[in-house]
């Protein structure tokens, strides 16, 4: 008798951890592009579908000052000091989050997520977000396509 196939929660400890261990909260861990396939049609017996790939990037600027005032985040209100920037486009949208540089914790910067419509608008919003954190009062998230001090 053969035995029964396990399941992948089986595999790999339970629905809770998933396929690669615990669910983390590192803005660095970005699902990576997996192609998005929806019917659009059919022939006879023959099912057409239109195949999407789903892309993203990250930027990460690390050893950034925060000017007199700080940076403003959703978790633990004003930080300042040396910071890590990471900026993460995905579907249409920027998140940005701020550690301590050499720190494992990352903080949401108020304001973020924002709708950004393109890698290339991204790699210039995380700019302006690293010269606001650079500035410092309170920094929030700018608006996308606002201009790098």
């Amino acid at each position: 008798m053969r035995a029964r196939p396990r399941s992948s929660a089986e595999r790999f400890g339970g629905p809770e951890t998933g396929a690669r261990g615990p669910a983390r909260t590192d803005p660095c861990t970005v699902p990576p592009a997996v192609p998005y396939s929806k019917e659009i049609g059919r022939t006879s017996s023959v099912i057409v579908r239109k195949v999407t790939i789903m892309s993203w990037a990250s930027w990460t600027t690390s050893g950034v000052y925060t000017g007199t005032g700080g940076v403003r985040t959703e978790e633990a209100g004003i930080l300042s000091g040396d910071l890590t920037v990471h900026t993460t486009w995905f579907d249409g949208q920027a998140s940005v989050a701020v550690q301590y540089s050499g720190s494992s914790d990352w903080f949401t910067l108020v304001g973020s997520p924002v709708p950004c419509p393109s890698e290339e608008e991204s790699r210039t919003f995380h700019q302006s977000v690293v010269e606001a954190v650079r500035a410092g009062e309170g920094a929030r998230v700018p608006p996308v396509g606002a201009e790098p001090a």
